[in-house]
């Protein structure tokens, strides 16, 4: 009898951390402060979310009546001790991809962003430092904001600048757009 109350306790203790866990998740997620990543560390929000899940899994093993006392308690240790595992290795393997984006020269983001390099222009400002500025056609899209992402880490980063002339292009492209009648 104290075996099935002590295994109700492990459960529910399993699902109670599953469940405080997804938040922690979700706040990581929601309340993040400070600079973006260089790279996109949503590997590292699935993974954790994997984690609050094998918690869960492993509280809901520890509820199968059908296993056997040994098995059921390795299942249920062993699924959340995997998913923790995946998350370091998720982490360290998110270290890494975050230290080769800060490294990339320019040449290497603007390829790796998917930035079109004809609506690049590499200049110097009046100061003497390297810029790099979008013009039309160009747009301010996720190249861009990519961009934007790594000239916070690399280093030596240009200054980016948007021209006028992207403002201008798009406006008279939404202009011309309004203006054509409907069919």
């Amino acid at each position: 009898m104290w075996a099935i109350r002590a295994r109700k306790a492990a459960a529910a203790l399993l699902f109670i951390a599953g469940f405080l866990w997804l938040l922690v998740t979700f706040a990581f997620t929601f309340l993040r402060y400070g600079l973006p990543p260089c790279e996109s560390d949503e590997p590292v929000l699935w993974a954790m979310a994997g984690c609050a899940a094998g918690l869960i899994a492993g509280g809901g093993v520890m509820l199968v009546p059908r296993l056997r006392g040994l098995v059921r308690a390795a299942l249920a240790l062993g699924i959340p001790a995997a998913s923790f595992a995946a998350l370091y290795f998720v982490f360290t393997d998110n270290e890494a991809r975050q230290a080769a984006c800060a490294k990339r020269a320019l040449s290497e983001a603007i390829e790796e962003c998917g930035a079109v390099a004809t609506h690049l222009r590499s200049g110097t400002s009046e100061g003497g430092y390297p810029t790099l500025t979008l013009v039309a056609p160009g747009s301010t899209d996720r190249a861009w904001d990519c961009l934007h992402r790594w000239a916070r880490y690399a280093d030596p980063a240009p200054s980016l600048i948007v021209d006028e002339s992207v403002y201008t292009a798009y406006r008279a492209k939404v202009e011309a757009g309004r203006k054509t009648p409907a069919p």
